[in-house]
């Protein structure tokens, strides 16, 4: 899923420059913190073979807000630039070539559609067993990553709607309302995690806020 999910994402970069579509650079970067959240998953299922000693390490959890936090802060500075320029072609439109975004589009939500049902059934199958609580997180990771794979899939789609709208009514302003959209929900859902990490680096407890 992670190695498919990373060539999804490099496509979507490459083309979404070549047909100057602002929405599927977007979905990259949107993809791109949800293929990060899939290797959290990984990471957290590998050490589930360690020792509960090592797996609740103070440096591991440590280290695990430190990329949270680097990677959300880096997210939520490219989508506030995503934002701006989305705001300035939406007043002065640029021609983008359609195709692109509907055929990696299509790509894209086959991709992640394959991805969150592997993830859903791999949560399915673990639920069928007794667990005990370190299993019950290692579920709830499970979800989490099959709900993001989710949510790429139908972001993927909505950017092959619009690609769809520009082939036939040549309407450019969609790709930065998209833009946007795509933007904001990306900075809304991932607000809770830069907090998270962030109070966690600082040693401040989230329920005395």
């Amino acid at each position: 899923i992670i190695i498919v999910n990373i060539i999804i994402i490099i496509s979507e970069i490459i083309f979404g420059f070549i047909s100057n579509s602002f929405a599927l650079i977007a979905d990259a970067l949107h993809n791109a913190g949800d293929v990060l959240a899939v290797v959290v998953t990984y990471i957290a299922l590998r050490l589930g073979s360690k020792t509960t000693t090592f797996k609740q390490t103070f440096g591991y959890v440590r280290a695990e807000m430190m990329a949270a936090f680097v990677n959300t802060l880096f997210l939520y500075i490219t989508m506030i630039y995503m934002i701006y320029e989305a705001i300035n072609r939406f007043f002065n439109p640029e021609v983008i070539n359609p195709i692109y975004m509907i055929i990696v589009g299509i790509i894209a939500v086959i991709a992640n559609g394959i991805s969150a049902y592997i993830l859903n059934n791999i949560g399915v199958s673990s639920c069928s067993h007794d667990h005990s609580h370190h299993d019950h997180h290692e579920d709830a990771n499970i979800k989490s990553a099959y709900l993001h794979m989710l949510s790429d899939a139908l972001i993927s789609v909505a950017v092959v709607v619009a690609g769809i709208f520009i082939y036939l009514f040549k309407i450019y302003y969609i790709d930065s309302i998209l833009t946007v959209l795509f933007s904001v929900y990306i900075l809304y859902h991932s607000y809770p995690l830069l907090k998270k990490s962030f109070l966690s680096l600082m040693d401040i407890n989230i329920i005395d806020i």
